[in-house]
């Protein structure tokens, strides 16, 4: 009987996991791409979740482990901004709008939770963790975004 009911429960669409902020894991990306579906979409397909987000969440937090400075406290600040403003994206099925829209929120986010108030050595490793993680990976181009950051904050 048990196995009925979870088969009978898996079975239903509407009974996707809500994704789980969180500032300490990446887990966010992979249930907002369940419930979204834009990696496997068909008609304007998006990366970001996974190839983006998730991707690049894990390798600053792998970082943040090894920086043990501000930058750790930052990490986890600036993931947990991107999470909480991804939620407030009003998603309408257009996956490459929602991509777009994600993107726009990356430099709120890092002014928003101090990366203004690292020192220059800082930023330069942050901006240069993205670069390396996603320099093969994108046809987005995110040495201007660093570069526009890092001018914004003078």
């Amino acid at each position: 009987m048990i196995r009925l009911v979870t088969f009978f429960f898996l079975s239903l669409p509407f009974f996707v996991e809500a994704a789980f902020l969180s500032a300490s894991t990446c887990d966010y990306y992979l249930q907002k791409e369940k419930e979204t579906g834009c990696y496997v979409k068909s008609e304007n397909p998006s990366d970001y979740l996974i190839n983006f987000g998730y991707r690049l969440c894990n390798i600053y937090h792998q970082k943040a482990e090894i920086w043990n400075d501000e930058r750790s406290e930052f990490i986890r600040k600036v993931a947990l901004c991107l999470q909480n403003e991804l939620e407030k994206i009003n998603f309408s099925g257009d996956c490459r709008d929602l991509e777009e829209k994600a993107f726009a929120v990356h430099p709120y986010c890092y002014k928003q939770t101090g990366y203004c108030q690292l020192s220059t050595y800082q930023k330069t490793t942050i901006i240069w963790t993205a670069l390396a993680g996603d320099v093969l990976n994108r046809t987005t181009n995110p040495f201007v975004s660093g570069l526009q950051l890092l001018k914004d904050c003078r």
